[in-house]
């Protein structure tokens, strides 16, 4: 089976250097995902609230829409979330590489077993943004090829949370 691949040189041109990042720049972290169910897009927010505890200038973007996105909304107020992250919405191809690029951790906590080497996170290797993702199938060749991804027992949120963490304090 043949997977589809990513445009490096398109992704060059996105490519952030950790170096050059402002300080706020370099405490977000984000999930790019269409906001249904079987994604477990709640899982990365319960996570970035046990992470945030412990780091409380992170801030969370989510990209995407779907079914799911006023019950997330909702979870983000309950969790006193809403005043450190952001849903951006269904953005262009350009406009996610854009904002992937400046995030320190690409969160995706996935449950669907039907998720074959995801592009985004091919592309944000390649932008040199570490993951964090549910071990599943078609994800574990990614930590297998030696990318930066970090993988967690599917359902484990405060193990996903404290991935999360191990990568922000490797970059200090």
């Amino acid at each position: 089976m043949v997977y589809r691949g990513v445009d490096l040189e398109n992704i060059e041109r996105f490519r952030v250097h950790r170096g050059s990042l402002g300080a706020g720049d370099h405490e977000l972290i984000g999930v790019a995902s269409r906001l249904v169910y079987d994604k477990a897009v709640d899982h990365a927010l319960r996570a970035f609230a046990l992470v945030s505890d412990r780091r409380p200038w992170l801030n969370l973007e989510v990209i995407g829409s779907g079914e799911e996105e006023v019950a997330l909304r909702k979870l983000a107020a309950n969790l006193n979330l809403s005043e450190r992250m952001t849903f951006a919405g269904q953005l262009s191809h350009e406009e996610t590489l854009a904002a992937v690029a400046r995030y320190s951790v690409l969160v995706m906590p996935s449950l669907s077993v039907n998720e074959f080497y995801p592009n985004i996170m091919k592309e944000a290797m390649a932008l040199r943004v570490p993951c964090v993702a549910y071990d599943l199938p078609g994800i574990r060749a990614f930590s297998i090829s030696g990318g930066e991804v970090c993988l967690v027992k599917p359902g484990r949120i405060e193990q996903l949370a404290q991935r999360i963490f191990d990568i922000l304090e490797d970059e200090e």
